[in-house]
């Protein structure tokens, strides 16, 4: 399943034109909050240098989450800050592999209750579509109502994000910007 998966990752990343895409390894519904899960994050940030990161909000409280989301949310959000920012953090990621610490200037959550950034998505929303489909080995789980496809169902709530903003559809995230 785990093959799967990464094969499912990477056809739909490449699908919209994603250039990298990093498996870290951790099975699925075994993701704990360790240090090594940390270093991890931390080492790719560093290795990338994203100005963005996006990731579940793991301080979600309405609904259900998987726990591996939360526990990559909570890792991420630390890796993020303090952890890839300080060169005290991780020191052997510098003299060993040559990363230097970097400082993400934006963190944006998905999937949060309180959405403070609404983003035009109506000339993207197929595309999007397109590529959610590829992860075939969960799709299936999807809370979709008999009769109707995931991308009905994607577009009625990216609608509903984007009434009253003028556009058609919307995706919805909570933004935490880095101070300079």
């Amino acid at each position: 399943l785990a093959r799967k998966r990464a094969e499912e990752q990477r056809a739909a990343a490449d699908f919209i034109g994603v250039r990298h895409v990093v498996m870290l390894g951790y099975p699925d519904g075994g993701l704990e909050d360790t240090r090594e899960l940390l270093g991890d994050i931390v080492a790719a940030i560093r290795r990338y240098r994203p100005h963005t990161v996006f990731v579940h909000d793991p301080y979600r409280m309405k609904g259900f989450q998987h726990r591996d989301h939360r526990k990559a949310g909570i890792a991420t959000t630390d890796a993020v800050y303090p952890y890839a920012r300080d060169h005290l953090h991780f020191p052997e990621q510098i003299t060993r592999d040559g990363l230097e610490p970097h400082k993400v200037r934006e963190l944006w959550y998905w999937g949060m209750d309180e959405p403070d950034v609404i983003v035009d998505v109506t000339d993207s929303i197929d595309r999007q579509i397109a590529g959610l489909i590829r992860h075939e080995s969960q799709v299936s789980g999807f809370n979709v109502p008999a009769g109707h496809t995931i991308g009905e169902r994607v577009k009625k709530n990216a609608a509903e994000h984007a009434e009253g903003y003028g556009f058609q559809y919307g995706a919805v995230y909570r933004r935490l910007i880095a101070r300079r």
